[in-house]
């Protein structure tokens, strides 16, 4: 479970991964909200994906028509699922309670998260908090190994779609670049500390790349 944005979820593809080395022959269902979804086709770990916009990640649910019946009706998705277990993969100021309560409403009888302040029964397998500076790719991958769930290869990895090369490609003509000839995007940004480059990284490898550009 992961209804956050879609760096959020392309984030999450090491522990996806580590999941499908580990279970081959499971079939795995990431929950993602609408714009998470969009990251799904790039982890080719994923079997399916159940798209929501979860009450619990809303700011303000009285101003986005927030309706009880919703909640309803995701758990009545995920009971007929018939999940053997679920993964809550939080960021270090989120709260997994309001979704191990769903998925416990939902009669998923294995429910594994990291714990923030007293949540009853609510997870079965409550992990320690990791520091708040923590990686986000780190901490979606120590939730696995504190389950006993090995991890092999920690790097980021997306599969890129043809469709989406082709597309690329027509963005980088569009732009005045030729997509046969070497080029760099680099993109440090983030909204978030556990997503973003550190700046003092980010500014030497531009520096680096500005060189080298120079030697051509």
């Amino acid at each position: 479970m992961r209804p956050d944005n879609i760096g959020d979820v392309v984030m999450l593809g090491p522990a996806l991964r580590a999941l499908r080395e580990a279970a081959p022959n499971a079939t795995i269902t990431l929950l993602a909200s609408p714009a998470g979804e969009q990251a799904a086709p790039l982890l080719p770990w994923v079997d399916a994906v159940l798209v929501d916009s979860v009450s619990w990640q809303q700011v303000d649910p009285g101003e986005a028509g927030w309706d009880p019946a919703r909640d309803r009706a995701l758990i009545r998705r995920l009971r007929r699922g018939r999940f053997d277990a679920a993964f809550i993969f939080t960021s270090f100021s989120q709260s997994p309670w309001p979704a191990a309560y769903a998925c416990l409403l939902g009669e998923i009888p294995i429910r594994v998260g990291r714990e923030l302040g007293f949540g009853g029964a609510l997870l079965t397998h409550a992990v320690p908090a990791a520091p708040d500076a923590t990686h986000q790719v780190e901490r979606s991958l120590g939730l696995l190994e504190a389950v006993g769930i090995p991890v092999a290869n920690r790097a980021l990895e997306i599969a890129i779609p043809s469709q989406a090369r082709g597309a690329a490609d027509r963005t980088l003509v569009a732009a005045g670049v030729d997509p046969g000839a070497p080029y760099v995007v680099l993109a440090p940004g983030a909204s978030c500390d556990a997503r973003r480059v550190p700046q003092t990284l980010s500014t030497a490898v531009a520096g680096l790349l500005a060189k080298e550009k120079k030697k051509l």
